[in-house]
């Protein structure tokens, strides 16, 4: 019995002590499988970023989604109305109403000032307009803003240009003259020396016509032919090749010394350098050309210019008097378009007493040049009563 009491004393007490081994075993586990997982410090770490976030309360159990972008950066989509019709954002320069009051975007740069070379260009291209218009008060304007630049830029040739364009324009030779001379003087001063431009040529070739045209009204002769060969000088100058004005107006004078091929040649060319300048409404330029087309013998060709230099000109009466001369000259040109015999002795007619017309008002008594009229105008008039007509 007592060894009983003995075997089960020991017994209970080998339980008592596999029990306890147990009990410390499985806390032992419990406690190393809960610090394992984290940090103290990532969790401390976690535990101060989920205070911090507003979101976070809001957060559902198993919504661990990040936010899709950062709405601190621009172009991102965090805000839900982004990107939906009629929203802008203030940020893009894109958006038509940045700029506007509450706007918060950058101030725009300042435009950049002008230099002085360029506001001296804008002047001169502002007299340059002034001067195209050809009034009185334009003129003035004109030349008070060449005064202006010729001041801060003595040698500004395009200022001075527009100042000899007025004079001319303005029928003031001399003093266009005057600052022509001006102008070659300072290309002279220049290391090296330089020709004046294009316009300057033509410029200068004008005002040599201008002193011929004096002299042929004194009978000058011999000076007349001076003067030309002065303007054929400066129109045929290798500078001028390009501008229409100078082309022009030496076809004009090989037409008058009769080199008709080379004139109507220069003057073909003229009228295709200035068909967008101010050739297009020239009417002395369809004139001659016509009028070389009549010495080549081309009755359609000279025709369309006469009647085009007359639609220019109505008070043409150099038009008048070609246009009855091509009429009237039924031997040299038996079919002028599809005009017939009386239609064409009519026309004759009624440009013959044109010209005739303009002799009696200006008071010139010509008498050789009134006869010639004269016959022409009997000459159509047999035409139409059936006498002469083949």
């Amino acid at each position: 019995m007592m060894f009983t009491s003995k075997k089960l004393h020991w017994t209970v007490s080998l339980l008592w002590i596999l029990m306890s081994m147990l009990l410390i075993s499985g806390c032992s586990k419990k406690k190393k499988k809960t610090t394992a997982g984290k940090d103290p410090a990532a969790e401390k770490k976690d535990a101060d970023k989920k205070a911090g976030d507003p979101k976070s309360a809001d957060m559902k159990p198993g919504d661990d989604t990040a936010p899709a972008g950062d709405p601190a950066k621009p172009g991102d989509t965090a805000d839900p109305k982004a990107g939906e019709p009629g929203k802008t954002d203030p940020a893009n320069p894109a958006d038509p109403k940045a700029g506007e009051p509450g706007k918060t975007d950058a101030p725009a740069t300042p435009a950049k000032e002008p230099t002085a070379a360029e506001q001296l260009r804008a002047k001169v291209a502002r007299a340059e307009l002034l001067a195209a218009k050809k009034t009185d008060e334009a003129y003035k304007e004109a030349l008070a803003l060449v005064s202006e630049i010729l001041k801060q830029d003595y040698s500004n040739f395009d200022a001075m240009m527009v100042m000899a364009t007025i004079y001319y324009q303005q029928e003031n030779m001399e003093k266009m003259r005057s600052v022509l001379d001006y102008i070659l003087a300072l290309h002279k001063k220049m290391n090296p020396p330089t020709e004046p431009g294009p316009l300057w040529q033509y410029m200068m070739g004008k005002y040599y016509i201008f002193l011929a045209d004096g002299a042929e009204s004194k009978g000058m002769n011999l000076s007349v032919i001076s003067y030309k060969a002065q303007a054929e000088k400066y129109f045929g100058h290798p500078s001028a090749a390009s501008q229409p004005e100078a082309v022009f107006s030496m076809g004009v004078l090989l037409l008058e010394r009769g080199e008709t091929n080379t004139a109507v040649e220069l003057l073909e060319k003229a009228e295709k350098l200035g068909g967008a300048n101010v050739l297009k409404k020239e009417w002395r330029l369809p004139l001659n050309l016509g009028a070389g087309y009549l010495l080549q013998k081309k009755g359609d060709a000279a025709l369309t210019k006469f009647e085009y230099a007359l639609n220019l000109n109505k008070s043409c009466e150099k038009c008048h008097y070609n246009l009855a001369l091509l009429y009237v000259s039924w031997d040299d040109f038996p079919q002028i378009g599809k005009l017939a015999d009386k239609e064409r002795a009519e026309k004759v007619i009624y440009h013959a007493k044109a010209y005739s017309e303009f002799l009696k008002k200006k008071k010139i008594t010509d008498r050789a040049l009134q006869i010639r009229i004269d016959s022409w105008m009997e000459l159509a008039r047999e035409r139409l009563a059936g006498k002469g007509s083949k």
